[in-house]
């Protein structure tokens, strides 16, 4: 075992689960992939290459400076928008980058008419959302001008497709369906990976999951990609009522085993874990004692016959959903929180 913590991505379970996803769809409906905040933080410059070789065409960034990076590591072929609009700044790296932003306001779409009419573009409708994107009134209202654009693609989110109980889905669909009227050529995309499971009425010509395929719900089928390993670095045997770590928020109701383990707060691994969460060691959960501290954890090993080389926070025993759900929070903030000082290996990468 490596003395720092090890985070293990599995490529070929990536590809899978795109592969998965795309079978849900018809064959007339493309598949693109979503690597904003580096890849869910799993490394955007191995896992683009790995999913364009998989067949995904279309790739979806949260900014420029992701794009950009999705642009070193993939073929000119390759389409790649980003969601956070145009920008003047932004005229010269579209230009040599071949990207396709997003619009998302009628100022952005005046200011593009202006400077890069003669350049691919998107245009972000707000069905009912109501974060990034222009009401199908202002839709109408700058046809005109967007007649006049290159616009290879028109886009919608779902607020709640993770709900197919949610009685706005059926709403934001119709809305979709209003706006695509107006510009019937245009290729039309409206889901994630929510979306894709709701069914074909949702997939339009272009679907673009994104935490389906790191392992996440709500794609109950999805193959697990992470797994998370943290070396013990100590281990102490206390007696009963001994203070744990800061503020001694644990104190033992018996003699146990106590181990330290190589991560914290600073890695992603919340402080609400604190006196709640658990590492495992095989099928074994080994409760974290304490408080969860800045770069350690207290686990209570006390049940295992031999002391382990490390424990695992992600593994099959719990899934990025299954630590979320202890965290009160979801997979999507488990992932991006994955700091820095983890070394990360990728299986299924070609040497």
């Amino acid at each position: 075992m490596n003395k720092h913590p090890e985070l293990s991505i599995n490529l070929n379970a990536i590809s899978k689960n795109w592969l998965s996803l795309n079978t849900i769809s018809n064959k007339n409906v493309e598949t693109g992939a979503v690597l904003k905040a580096n890849a869910y933080g799993l490394g955007a410059k191995v896992v683009a290459p790995h999913l364009w070789k998989a067949g995904v065409k279309s790739f979806f960034a949260a900014s420029l400076e992701e794009a950009i990076e999705l642009r070193e590591c993939l073929p000119k072929k390759s389409e790649i928008y980003y969601f956070s609009g145009f920008f003047y700044s932004d005229i010269k790296e579209i230009r040599a980058f071949r990207l396709t932003p997003i619009l998302n306001t009628t100022e952005q779409i005046k200011a593009f008419s202006e400077n890069l009419s003669e350049h691919p573009v998107a245009i972000h409708a707000d069905v009912g959302i109501n974060r990034l994107g222009l009401s199908r009134s202002e839709l109408v209202d700058m046809k005109p001008s967007l007649d006049c654009l290159k616009i290879t693609l028109m886009l919608g989110h779902l607020s709640s497709a993770d709900d197919i109980f949610a009685p706005e889905t059926t709403c934001q669909l119709m809305e979709f369906r209003k706006v695509s009227s107006v510009f019937p050529k245009i290729k039309k995309s409206l889901s994630a990976t929510g979306g894709v499971l709701l069914g074909s009425d949702f997939h339009f010509q272009l679907t673009r999951p994104g935490i389906g395929l790191y392992g996440g719900l709500p794609f109950k089928k999805t193959l697990p990609v992470v797994t998370l390993k943290l070396p013990i670095l100590q281990t102490k045997v206390l007696q009963k009522n001994v203070g744990v770590g800061y503020n001694h928020m644990y104190k033992t109701p018996s003699r146990k085993t106590i181990a330290i383990v190589a991560a914290g707060y600073a890695d992603g691994l919340f402080r609400n874990l604190s006196n709640k969460g658990a590492l495992y060691s095989g099928k074994h959960r080994c409760p974290i004692v304490g408080r969860v501290s800045m770069d350690l954890m207290t686990v209570d090993i006390s049940s295992l016959t031999q002391i382990p080389k490390c424990l695992d926070v992600l593994c099959e025993e719990q899934t990025i959903d299954d630590l979320a759900h202890v965290c009160n929070t979801i997979g999507y903030e488990v992932l991006t929180s994955l700091g820095s000082r983890y070394k990360r290996t990728y299986l299924g990468e070609e040497t």
